[in-house]
């Protein structure tokens, strides 16, 4: 699932936050200040088809609780392949659940390349090269937050 504004372009958590304004006296309560809707993909055999339903109408008064359920943290649980040449430029595939929203990849703090989101629980992305050998931490960030794996990618 994915957050979008009525152009098409996404919202993470941060951003819904500051398309939003608290009410005069009130307390956990938000007035969305833009139409928000929700990117869905079609279950079943649709080729990868997509679509949109409005969430939150300009105006509506929702709580906190309800915008941060908007955006599950991405969860990871395996890489393959787990090793690869200190040059980069493997293609490694990640899942994990909640990956929808992911917008970048790092190993050991530099940017993968590449990276595409193919569905909530799967991702692909090329390494980029170093110059040490060994494990290192890979970092996944999406649109709640990041997601930190320690010797999770192992540089030969």
């Amino acid at each position: 699932m994915s957050v979008i504004k009525a152009d098409g372009s996404p919202l993470n958590a941060a951003g819904l936050n500051a398309l939003t304004a608290d009410p005069p006296g009130t307390r956990f309560l938000r007035v969305v200040t833009v139409d928000v809707y929700q990117q869905f993909a079609y279950p079943g055999d649709h080729s990868g088809e997509r679509g949109t339903r409005l969430l939150y109408r300009a105006g509506q008064i929702v709580t906190q609780t309800q915008l941060d359920a908007l955006f599950n943290p991405a969860t990871v649980l395996t890489i393959d392949p787990p090793s690869g040449r200190k040059q980069g430029g493997l293609n490694v595939t990640i899942t994990g659940t909640d990956l929808g929203g992911v917008t970048a990849v790092t190993f050991d703090a530099k940017p993968a390349t590449l990276v595409r989101v193919v569905d909530e629980t799967m991702l692909t992305c090329r390494t980029p090269g170093t110059t040490t050998t060994g494990p290192v931490t890979v970092t996944v960030v999406d649109d709640s937050g990041t997601v930190t794996k320690a010797a999770f990618y192992t540089y030969t």
